[in-house]
């Protein structure tokens, strides 16, 4: 008996099966003939045997096949994938099960991830889809080739103040992108900053932290990274973008001294610190950095919101004068408003 030629492309777990193959004769012969005459499934089976995972192809979301683990964190799993839909090589992010029990924070979450889902900006990372596995929910993103700023970083080396502000100036236009379209990012620090090859510089991860709870209190809190946090968020006060403005004023911190303004014994303690204490003059660590950037960074830091920059837009501003007068040999024509911490 004849089988019929298969003339619709077929699903994506019977690819999978074929490039495995577990499928039965007949059915290879009937995929092989299609393939002889289908560009787009050819294309598709080609990318899976590129990656070498044909013999152990682990599906997610029933379209995304998994090609290797980027990296784990407190928020889940990072994959990179291939969605075998579009063929486009993506990242997807398996979440923690228990950071999604609080059903208003998912709703939340889910709200902003349909108005992020609209942002297409250099340095803000396209989110695709968000879906279930039966096990965990997951978010699709775009997969960007680089370094975590994290990984550029290294105790007591600091950044020089060029590439310091190529970095910083690309991060304040992703925050003010992202804060244009009503999201604070509520997580920002080196790990959620990638830097490729070409020197684009990217934000990730904006809006997760909304998972933990409806506002984290400092148990909850805890569960990120304290050393990265604002003091309302530890206090357990609504975030709002001069939130961000105060771990971009800790990011900007640590890359012009190479090293971080608080530490502390446990988090707890680490906490309390970020509530509680100045930190050091940035210049005692680095006496290269321009006097105004070192306001500039202490004014992001100030522990009353009220006294920080309103907006990253004035951040911004105020690292193009500097970068435009370090271009001129000097910053004395950038100037900023001195303040002084609480």
């Amino acid at each position: 008996m004849t089988r019929a030629p298969i003339t619709s492309c077929p699903d994506a777990q019977l690819l999978i099966a074929y490039a495995e193959g577990t499928v039965p004769t007949p059915t290879i012969q009937l995929i092989e003939r299609h393939l002889a005459g289908c560009l787009l499934c050819t294309e598709l089976h080609g990318r899976l045997l590129e990656f070498e995972r044909a013999q152990s192809i682990r599906m997610l979301g029933g379209r995304y096949a998994v090609l290797k683990e980027l990296g784990r964190g407190g928020m889940g799993i990072v994959y990179q994938v291939l969605d075998v839909q579009t063929q486009e090589t993506m990242a997807l992010k398996l979440l923690r099960s228990e950071l999604v029990r609080d059903g208003r924070s998912l709703r939340r979450f889910e709200n902003e991830l349909r108005l992020a889902r609209t942002i297409a900006h250099p340095n803000v990372c396209r989110s695709h889809s968000f879906g279930w596995t039966p096990e965990s929910p997951y978010i699709a993103m775009e997969f960007i080739e680089g370094k975590t700023l994290r990984q550029l970083l290294h105790p007591g080396i600091a950044l020089s103040v060029p590439r310091g502000l190529e970095i910083a100036r690309q991060i304040c236009a992703g925050l003010l992108e992202l804060h244009e379209h009503g999201i604070v990012h509520r997580d920002l620090k080196p790990e959620n900053v990638i830097v490729t090859g070409s020197m684009r510089v990217v934000l990730v991860d904006f809006g997760l932290a909304r998972l933990v709870g409806s506002e984290s209190t400092l148990s909850a809190a805890l569960v990120g990274t304290p050393g990265y946090m604002a003091p309302e968020q530890i206090e357990g006060k609504i975030a709002d973008r001069r939130t961000d403005i105060y771990t971009l004023g800790l990011a900007l911190y640590e890359m012009f001294t190479g090293t971080v303004p608080f530490v502390g014994e446990t988090a707890i303690a680490l906490a309390m610190k970020q509530v509680r204490e100045c930190p050091p003059l940035p210049r005692l660590a680095n006496s290269s950095i321009p006097h105004v950037l070192e306001r500039a960074i202490l004014r992001c830091l100030e522990k009353n919101p009220a006294d920080r920059f309103d907006s990253v837009a004035e951040v911004e501003q105020l690292l193009d004068k500097v970068h435009a007068a370090l271009a001129l040999g000097g910053t004395r024509n950038a100037a900023t408003p001195k303040k002084r911490m609480a």
